[in-house]
């Protein structure tokens, strides 16, 4: 956002050209920083929670194999 905010100062013919390009990636980037602190959080809670619900043998294998990656490399890159 810092590399992007001093463009909004630019005037004349030029500024009025490329106004538009800081003001999208800012945007971009403030929406990125709400979804990855306040939205992205509350879909992992319910994500890293084991179920076993499951149907089909392979919905069974998947989600085993999804479990073992989370509970495994996942867990240990994220920690």
């Amino acid at each position: 956002m810092a590399a992007f905010t001093p463009l909004f100062i630019i005037s004349d013919a030029i500024g009025q050209i490329i106004a538009a390009i800081p003001m999208v990636v800012v945007a971009m980037i403030a929406a990125s920083l709400v979804e990855c602190f306040l939205v992205l959080p509350g879909h992992l809670r319910g994500a890293l929670h084991r179920r076993r619900t499951d149907s089909s043998r392979a919905r069974q294998w998947i989600n085993s194999r999804f479990d073992r990656f989370r509970d495994g490399p996942f867990r240990r890159a994220v920690s």
